[in-house]
Formats: C-alpha cells, structure tokens, sequence
C-alpha cells in the first residue's frame, strides 16, 4: 500500500458532498434553476388570468406586487433554504431507519493498481483510469467513482496541506497513466 487512511465521516460531511454535488453538478444546477422559476412563473401566470378576469384590478395589482416580492425572496433565499432543509430531514429520516447512503468507517487504501474503500458493509475497488473526477470541495476531497457517487476524505483526515496536496497529486498522476 501507498497510502492508507482510516477515518469517520459524519452526516455534515455527507451533507457538504451532496451541497457540493448540487452546486457542481450541470443537471443539479438545472434542476435547480427549475424549481427556483416554477413558483414564479405560476404567480405570473395567475395574476395574467385575474388581471384578464377582474372587475378590480387595483386589488389584483396588489396581489401581482406581493407575489413579485415572495417571487424574488423565493429565487434568491427560500428555494436553496428549503432545498438544504429537505436534505438534511431525509438523512434524519434515514439515520432513524438505519439506511443512511454512507458508512461512517472509512479505510482508504490506495495501491499501485487501485483505490479500495473498505467498509462495514462493502468493499469497493477502483481502478485509477476509471476514477471519473477529483476535486476539492471547501473542507473535503471527492474522488468520483460515477457521475453522483464519490470516496469522501474531509480535510481532517491529512495531517498538514502538504500531505493532502502530495496525495491529490498522487491520484492525479495515476488518474492519468
């Protein structure tokens, strides 16, 4: 072995990946993007439709100026609130039932020919050519094994930024040969 790591990872740091994910991620921000429009584009749609209908359009305008206002509050404040909200209730929820998407110890073992993550419940080895991506978020490193699933390493787990920035170089260079 080249380098070996054991160490824990708790809801937070599953919680920073998935936050990390959806920022990262083309399809998340898309989606995103999405469900920040569609309650605005509804409140839109309804005021045209009162507007057209109404036989008192200065309440009605009043109503359009308060949806344009919880519209903006929702772009800007109350969808990614929420979004951080529904994330964190689901993996209470999971951690209730005992089915949270991680195991929390990790042993990272990474050879000449491959990285191997051993859990309680599973062993996964993969071959550096097929790790898909590696980036840093703001207190871990993610080595994408597939599109949404990584090894999670928070930063805690290196002794200094030169021991991570080593290993980060290490598994860039066997990304590549």
């Amino acid at each position: 072995m080249i380098y070996t790591f054991s160490y824990n990872i708790d809801n937070n740091d599953y919680l920073q990946f998935v936050k990390y994910h959806h920022g990262n991620s083309r399809d998340s921000r898309r989606r995103i993007l999405f469900s920040q429009l569609v309650i605005p584009a509804v409140f839109a749609i309804w005021i045209t439709m009162q507007l057209a209908n109404s036989q008192n359009p200065a309440a009605t305008m009043t109503m359009g100026i308060v949806f344009v206002i919880f519209s903006i509050v929702w772009i800007f404040f109350l969808s990614k609130h929420l979004l951080w909200l529904s994330m964190k209730s689901n993996l209470t929820a999971m951690q209730k039932n005992n089915t949270l998407p991680f195991d929390s110890k990790i042993r990272l073992e990474l050879g000449d020919e491959n990285i191997c993550q051993i859990t309680e419940n599973s062993e996964t080895k993969v071959i550096y050519s097929d790790i898909e991506k590696i980036t840093q978020g703001p207190n871990a490193i993610y080595v994408y094994i597939s599109a949404t699933q990584a090894f999670i390493m928070p930063f805690s787990v290196f002794d200094s930024d030169i021991q991570r920035n080593e290993f980060l170089e290490f598994l860039r260079k066997k990304q590549t040969t």
